[in-house]
């Protein structure tokens, strides 16, 4: 009979204890966390679209593009910026892609197209590209050719990331193939 009652206490107590922690924030936090993000607020930049595969020109995909969009209510330069592609075995690999135009402004609520540019690409012009998809972008003002090419078929991370590093927005694509061990 004692253990019952015992039972039957401490099954409440723990009742308690549940309620009680549920009801309290909690932050956790790794030890040797060096992240300096804030997730309170959304980022000034967002990654809004990535096209990793596309129709060729030769031999190579001749339209892979990123598209970033501003997320403030300011106009934004994107020289500030750079893009940073990752590969699964981490930052310590990362490739840094900065387009050929540096003086590029972003209005708010505006998207700017980097249009990834390979040896197959590279006397394509911004009228192939909007023959394409149909879109009518205006070359340096919206869309601007940078150097790069994206995997088609392996996980990889697409970072807009500051000058001074601090990674901003993150997109991955291909998620769950990976090929490094």
């Amino acid at each position: 009979m004692k253990k019952l009652r015992f039972q039957r206490f401490f099954s409440a107590v723990m009742v308690v204890f549940l309620v009680l922690a549920i009801q309290q924030p909690m932050l956790v936090q790794a030890e040797n966390s060096e992240s300096t993000n804030s997730y309170s607020e959304a980022p000034p930049l967002l990654i809004t679209e990535l096209v990793p595969d596309t129709t060729d020109i030769g031999d190579a995909d001749g339209f892979e593009f990123i598209e970033v969009y501003n997320n403030t209510d300011k106009t934004l330069n994107f020289s500030d910026f750079r893009i940073l592609y990752r590969y699964p075995s981490g930052p310590e690999n990362d490739l840094t892609w900065i387009p050929h135009v540096r003086d590029l402004k972003i209005d708010s609520g505006e998207t700017l197209v980097l249009w990834m540019e390979n040896s197959a690409n590279s006397e394509a012009t911004v009228d192939d590209f909007n023959a394409n998809f149909g879109t009518n972008l205006i070359e340096n003002e919206n869309i601007v050719k940078m150097p790069g090419g994206m995997s088609n078929a392996r996980l990889r991370d697409i970072i807009i990331s500051t000058n001074t590093g601090t990674e901003i927005a993150v997109a991955t694509y291909n998620h769950g193939t990976d090929d490094v061990e």
